[in-house]
């Protein structure tokens, strides 16, 4: 289908892990990893409540204007991030580091907020986004291998905030190379097994 009208593929595949560093890193990576994923199931579950009584034209409207100073402010943080995904892949390396830091945490608070005010859509691409770009950032924080660096942040991520973990690994098989996938079992199956508070629930849950 890609192929008939032009399009580019909406999976990027990441090139095969050439060095890995198994040290104290890994486990602060994937401490990062998930911690976002935590950030993002509390965010999204704060302003679901605090946003519940709030008549839906008002809401609507909030979300519009919140929509248009990203717009305003971060333009690359806008839509599901399927777009800019594809542009980061080959850019990484020339975003400043800490940028690449803020967009991550950027992205999961604003994406809380637009499905919290009534903009709904998936939450698979935008958490890919986000834990994409945290695994650049370590790479470059810690002069890693850009592709291990990113399949620890994604596989603890996805498997804090989605909690299928079937469905993860099939996921991110797609994107990752064969020599990672070991990586991605092992991260997805142990992050998947953490329990989460009472008053949280996943997406894919709720």
């Amino acid at each position: 289908m890609n192929q008939l009208d032009e399009r580019p593929p909406f999976i990027i595949k990441f090139p095969e892990m050439e060095t890995i560093q198994l040290n104290w890193t890994v486990i602060l990576i994937v401490l990062s990893g998930i911690l976002l994923g935590w950030l993002y199931l509390i965010s999204e579950h704060a302003m679901m409540q605090l946003f519940s009584n709030v008549p839906i034209l008002l809401l609507t409207t909030l979300g519009g204007v919140g929509i248009g100073g990203m717009a305003l402010l971060y333009p690359d943080l806008l839509f599901s991030g399927e777009e800019t995904i594809l542009e980061y892949i080959d850019e990484w390396r020339l975003i400043p580091l800490y940028s690449l830091l803020l967009f991550s945490v950027l992205k999961l608070l604003f994406t809380a907020f637009c499905l919290s005010t009534g903009w709904r859509g998936g939450h698979i691409y935008p958490l890919l986004f986000s834990s994409f770009t945290i695994g650049y950032f370590f790479s470059l924080l810690f002069d890693i291998d850009m592709t291990f660096s990113v399949v620890l942040t994604t596989s603890a991520l996805l498997a804090t905030a989605m909690r299928q973990s079937l469905a993860i690994i099939v996921l991110l098989a797609l994107f990752f190379p064969p020599n990672s996938w070991l990586y991605v079992f092992a991260v997805v199956a142990i992050v998947s097994k953490i329990p989460l508070p009472s008053f949280i629930h996943s997406p894919a849950k709720a």
